[in-house]
C-alpha cells in the first residue's frame, strides 16, 4: 500500500502522537483522483491496518480495514 503525508484536520493526541479517531486531508499536487477527504483510526500514531473510510477527487468513496 502506498504511503502519504497528509494534514490531519481534526484528531486527539496521545503523548504528542494521533491517537483514536481522525480527519484525514490529502490533496495530490497533479492527480486530482488521488486526492481524498476520509476519516481512519490511528493507534501509536499511525494509520496502520485501519479501519479507514474516505472519499477521492472524482467522489468516489472507499475504506479498508
Amino acid at each position: 500500500m502506498p504511503k502519504f503525508e497528509v494534514t490531519l484536520k481534526l484528531c486527539t493526541l496521545l503523548n504528542g502522537v494521533p491517537y483514536g479517531l481522525a480527519y484525514i486531508e490529502y490533496t495530490h499536487p497533479d492527480k486530482k483522483y488521488l486526492s481524498f477527504n476520509g476519516k481512519g483510526v490511528f493507534s501509536e500514531g499511525r494509520l496502520h491496518m485501519g479501519p479507514f473510510t474516505a472519499i477521492n477527487g472524482d467522489g468516489q468513496g472507499y475504506s479498508f480495514s
